[in-house]
């Protein structure tokens, strides 16, 4: 198998609000995607354009990716 014939799939949309919507119902303000899960720039400015704060961070000092905030 060569790297060429493989294709980013990313995160959906979708999935996101989902997991920004449990948080949430868990009284967080926060949500992490790890940075090994592929999220488009369209996906981020969507995300910016709705009211989140979008940036790549250290969850847990250990771990990196992006955080979601509201």
């Amino acid at each position: 198998m060569k790297a060429q014939s493989l294709k980013k799939v990313p995160e959906s949309i979708e999935n996101i609000y989902a997991q920004i919507s449990e948080a949430n119902a868990n009284n967080q303000f926060k949500c992490f995607i790890p940075h090994f899960i592929y999220v488009t720039n369209e996906t981020k400015l969507q995300l910016i354009k709705d009211g989140y704060k979008v940036y790549e961070g250290n969850w847990d000092s250990i771990i990196t990716g992006l955080i979601i905030e509201w």
